[in-house]
Parts: structure tokens; sequence; C-alpha cells
């Protein structure tokens, strides 16, 4: 997984170099910081996937070689394919995870008030 996040700094570090902006001290990194937030809506889906469809495929992958195995013994090399799908499956999940608590953490900031500090106090009615 670490690996994963190496190579999203990388990403990152390549779109923040690759942005042509003048002026100067703060305005020069606020239209930097404009400009690599809307990137993840690009790069998103190219670097990790459609994970849905992708997670649709490495199922219906596993159920055809689970069929298969039910009416005749799989080989090695159809054993060792299950394995990998079952290791892509696991990966697949915890990108989705990533994701939801991402889009989870993001939702709370804009119910706290976008993260500035200011905390809104529910009160519980009985």
């Amino acid at each position: 997984m670490l690996g994963v996040w190496k190579g999203v700094s990388k990403i990152w570090l390549d779109y923040w170099s690759s942005y042509s902006v003048s002026g100067n001290g703060l305005m020069f990194i606020k239209a930097k910081f404009e400009l690599l937030k809307a990137n993840p809506k690009v790069w998103n889906p190219d670097v990790f996937g459609i994970l849905d469809t992708n997670k649709k495929k490495i199922l219906k992958d596993i159920e055809d070689l689970d069929n298969r195995d039910d009416c005749s013994e799989l080989s090695g090399s159809e054993k060792l394919k299950r394995m990998e799908l079952i290791n892509q499956l696991r990966v697949v999940n915890k990108k989705q995870e990533s994701l939801f608590r991402q889009k989870a953490k993001g939702k709370r900031q804009k119910l706290n008030g976008s993260g500035l500090g200011i905390q809104i106090q529910s009160t519980t009615i009985l």
C-alpha cells in the first residue's frame, strides 16, 4: 500500500511542477493549489481505475473459476489465477475503503465549517 502513496506523491509533484503560474508569494501558491485541487477528479479514475467496474470484473472471474471448480478440479495455473484475483479484490476493497473515508471526512469538514475550526454542536432531545 505504501507503494501506492509514493506513486500518488509523484503524481502530485509532477502536476505541481507542470503549472505555469505568474505572481508572487501567497498569490502564486494559492493559484497553484487551486489548479492542483481540480486534478484528483481527472486523475483519480486513471490512477485507481473505476473501482466498481474493476470489482465486478474480478468477482465475475472468481465466480467463473469457482463454478469450474465445482464441476471439475482446477489446474494449478487456474488455482494461482484465483488466488491472484482474490488478492486483487483485497486491493480494490482497500482503495474503496480509503475513498469512502476520504469522502466522509470531506462531508464532516463541510458540516463543521469547512475545517476552519468552527464546530457545530449537536444536542439530543430525549
